[in-house]
């Protein structure tokens, strides 16, 4: 399953810290929250053009897309041995959301999206056939 961890503005408090298990620094622009990452699937991700967005955002994005990627073997590091660790209870964390339980309800956000789906092409066909 794949998961998908907020990016959020810089903020004062951050720039004392460095990189730890739950937040990984994208200095001096944002903060990836691996205490929120969350499943997310497939058919709910898109890929955001940069060349449409404005310049300035376009630039910022760029920049912090270029960070990312230098820290790409850091980030799933954490963001796995955050995963393990408190879904096996070695570790606890608080602050952290339960993966076990956002797994199931996006397994269960899957399913009745299909089952919508579905329903949607049977009225198709019903409709097609009258």
């Amino acid at each position: 399953m794949n998961y998908f961890a907020p990016l959020v503005s810089m903020k004062e408090k951050y720039l004392k810290f460095n990189d730890k298990l739950d937040i990984v620094l994208l200095k001096p622009y944002a903060v990836i929250n691996l205490n929120n990452m969350m499943p997310v699937p497939d058919s709910e991700v898109f890929l955001l053009d940069f060349s449409k967005q404005e310049k300035h955002y376009r630039d910022l994005l760029k920049k912090e897309w270029a960070i990312c990627k230098a820290k790409q073997d850091r980030i799933i590091n954490y963001a796995e041995r955050l995963y393990n660790g408190t879904t096996s209870g070695k570790l606890h964390m608080p602050h952290c959301f339960d993966y076990k339980e956002l797994e199931a309800k996006c397994l269960e956000f899957i399913s009745e999206k299909r089952m919508s789906e579905r329903d949607e092409q049977l009225k198709k066909l019903s409709d097609q056939q009258e």
